[in-house]
């Protein structure tokens, strides 16, 4: 019996022994896999400050690319301005002659008042020829108004209108309004009815002045379009009473 509890007694010791050796590499592989933490740990965070160092530097290389994107495109607007600058003085200048000769032909008669509208009329016509006058509303309107009034030539005055009109549809000032009105009427009398009242249609985004609405009754009426004459109509005459004697003595809206 005692002869197997000393036995007993030295299996235990090995296996002892044999656990404080597995304790030992245990406790060495996770020694190893500590610093190798640790080192993985000092690389994400040397990784880390690189990425951001070069985060940094990126978006200031950005920064400097747009500054001096913006500073080029500045510097070539300047000089687009520049170069302009002669064709903007040689239309204002033909503008203002020919302006003055329709505005002095306006006040003669006879003669006198053909030769100041002819003399307009070539001026304005110059004007249109320069690369900055050929985007000049006012010129287009000047032009139609000539060619309808003092030419009688529908066709001309119509091309003329819509160009200024086209011009000028995003600002909405006096311009647009005058040149769509005309360029409605001008239609209207050649007999383009449905762009008559396409026209005047456009015309009454920026104004609805009752002499437009009644244009615009009259151009409605002669497309049968009765319900919408009327109600414009009815408007027009509310905003202003007179146009009712208008109405009496205009034809398309009585027939």
């Amino acid at each position: 019996m005692a002869q197997e509890i000393y036995g007993l007694n030295e299996g235990l010791e090995g296996l002892a022994t044999d656990f404080s050796f597995a304790f030992d590499a245990i406790g060495e592989g996770l020694q190893t896999i500590g610093l190798s933490l640790d080192r993985i740990w000092s690389c994400s965070e040397e990784i880390l400050h690189s990425i951001e160092r070069n985060s940094n530097v990126l978006h200031q290389d950005l920064q400097d690319i747009a500054t001096a994107i913006a500073e080029e495109t500045k510097e070539m607007a300047q000089i687009h301005k520049d170069l302009g600058r002669p064709y903007e003085k040689q239309v204002l200048e033909l503008r203002d002659k020919a302006d003055l000769c329709l505005k002095t032909g306006m006040a003669r008669l006879g003669r006198d008042r053909v030769e100041y509208y002819e003399d307009a009329y070539r001026l304005f016509q110059e004007c249109a020829k320069n690369p900055i006058g050929r985007q000049d509303y006012v010129v287009f309107h000047e032009l139609g108004w000539i060619e309808w009034k003092h030419l009688n030539d529908l066709e001309l005055a119509t091309e003329s209108f819509y160009r200024a009109t086209r011009l000028s549809d995003e600002t909405g000032d006096a311009y647009f309004i005058k040149s769509a009105r005309h360029l409605a009427y001008v239609q209207y009398k050649a007999g383009n009815n449905p762009a008559a009242l396409d026209s005047i249609c456009r015309c009454m985004k920026a104004s609805r002045a009752p002499e437009i609405l009644f244009d615009a009754a009259r151009y409605a009426a002669v497309n049968s379009q009765v319900t919408l004459a009327c109600d414009l109509l009815d408007e027009a005459i509310r905003l202003s009473p007179k146009l009712y004697a208008a109405m009496l003595s205009e034809e398309d809206l009585l027939s």
